[in-house]
């Protein structure tokens, strides 16, 4: 199967190991964290834009992708 599908059996076990990913799994748990800072109780005057979500304490102390 490898062979016709043109992929390392390496990558393929690997993948058998881990299917969904580490990469993903980061985005996700991101994009989790971004969604709870756009849904936070806010006043009804405050925006919630880019600078809002940036300086959520969760993402400010996070580790570059």
């Amino acid at each position: 199967m490898c062979k016709v599908l043109k992929v390392p059996r390496s990558s393929y076990y690997r993948w058998l190991k881990d299917p969904e990913g580490q990469r993903r799994r980061k985005y996700m748990e991101l994009d989790e964290k971004i969604m709870d800072a756009y849904l936070l109780p806010r006043d009804a005057m405050e925006a919630t834009g880019w600078r809002r979500i940036c300086r959520h304490p969760e993402l400010l102390s996070r580790e570059p992708l």
